[in-house]
């Protein structure tokens, strides 16, 4: 299937950002104001239940959250071939790339101090909403035309206020699942808080940090 024939009628797609089993990513520009935004296409029939759940539970999450920091959530459409139409606000550029393009120049210490707040504020309002983010990083936070933070990367998101079973379906080919293992305590807001001081360290040190390095260095 040719998913982006899904691109709906008031968008233009401009090119493909990420292709993945079951879910396109793509750059898509409003008609009518020029907007950018990011369509995620997700093709339901080739999921299995538990990925479908997953698909559900993440939008639902994305449908209830919303900060000034945050890319939050446009559209929701569900097509009659049965895929689901995520479309989010666009970030315009990511902390990592900045980072790169900055070639080992420090970041302005008053610039500095006020994206750690709105990461910091950003962080806090998931954890008074019971959220642990799982995946904050350089190249899931971004700067936008204000050079204000733009959180992304809501894929992994946990809802921690889930019963240990539906929190079960989210993380199964992560964990081994056992009837000793409590899932509540397996989860903590402590990881978001390390990921945030990998994400500072790399802006005080002009130094990028691949994600697949931080989750190593996590474990």
């Amino acid at each position: 299937m040719d998913q982006s024939n899904h691109c709906p009628a008031e968008y233009t797609s401009l090119k493909q950002l990420s292709a993945k089993p079951g879910r396109n990513s793509f750059l898509v520009q409003n008609k009518q104001t020029n907007a950018k935004s990011v369509l995620t296409v997700v093709n339901l029939n080739s999921l299995t239940r538990n990925e479908q759940y997953q698909a559900y539970i993440h939008t639902k999450i994305l449908r209830s959250v919303k900060h000034p920091n945050m890319l939050c959530l446009q559209q929701v459409y569900r097509t009659d071939t049965n895929c689901l139409l995520i479309i989010v606000e666009y970030g315009f550029k990511s902390l990592a790339q900045l980072i790169e393009e900055m070639g080992g120049a420090s970041v302005q210490p008053k610039q500095l101090e006020a994206w750690l707040l709105q990461l910091c504020l950003v962080v806090k309002y998931l954890h008074d909403h019971k959220l642990l983010h799982r995946s904050l990083s350089a190249s899931d936070i971004y700067v936008d035309e204000s050079n204000n933070i733009k959180v992304g990367g809501f894929g992994r998101v946990l809802p921690l206020y889930l019963k240990p079973d539906s929190l079960a379906r989210l993380v199964y080919k992560e964990v081994i699942l056992d009837a000793s293992v409590d899932l509540l305590k397996s989860f903590t807001y402590k990881s978001d808080i390390y990921d945030m001081g990998m994400v500072l360290y790399q802006l005080a040190t002009s130094t990028v940090v691949r994600d697949s390095d931080q989750t190593a260095t996590l474990k």
